[in-house]
């Protein structure tokens, strides 16, 4: 009763203790950021063996649709290392993240949220996509964009991309969000708090 514990957004329904959010830290990634000249839309479930978990089929299926409007890159990284994945990541411009909906996970009650894939893409200046909540906690909650399904999906990537300027607007506050929060002597001192 008297337990209160770090969580993750994408756990926090599942803990049932007192709880605070854990944002997971990093360290500055030495990758340069350089963005293809092809517009692409970017997914990392890890492993092909992962790819349903996170709502990939759903995520192929918008990107695909987005992509019979704008020519794009699809790429889904699988099957790499650590760096391998963040120099990929660092060439996109939108970047999902998992959907709620559709996922390996959808019969257990799992809602989502921002992981460290999501919170990796911040870093790297992607427009981040995610299903699940945003949690109300001690930190401002994460301005990652909120999608539901595959069409909520698509329908939220065709409106950034023809809104180049918000779309900015909001990679810059994904981005100062992110570098404040994974930040390890924030995340450190945090922990140290209680």
């Amino acid at each position: 009763e008297n337990i209160e514990v770090f969580c993750m957004a994408d756990l926090w329904e599942f803990c049932k203790f007192n709880k605070r959010m854990y944002i997971h830290p990093f360290l500055d990634f030495d990758v340069e950021i350089i963005k293809s000249d092809k517009f692409s839309v970017c997914h990392s479930p890890y492993t092909k063996v992962a790819t349903n978990q996170k709502g990939s089929t759903q995520i192929k299926i918008a990107a695909d649709m987005l992509g019979n409007a704008y020519p794009l890159n699809y790429i889904c990284i699988t099957d790499k290392t650590w760096a391998e994945t963040l120099r990929i990541k660092s060439t996109a411009h939108f970047f999902v993240d998992q959907l709620s909906q559709g996922n390996h996970y959808s019969h257990t009650g799992y809602k989502g949220g921002l992981g460290k894939s999501g919170l990796e893409a911040m870093l790297l200046k992607c427009l981040t996509f995610c299903g699940g909540v945003k949690i109300e906690s001690d930190l401002d909650p994460a301005p990652f964009i909120k999608v539901g399904d595959g069409l909520d999906l698509f329908e939220q990537m065709f409106y950034y991309k023809d809104n180049k300027e918000q779309a900015q607007s909001i990679i810059e506050a994904q981005y100062q969000w992110a570098k404040k929060n994974t930040n390890a002597e924030f995340v450190a001192k945090r922990i140290t708090e209680i």
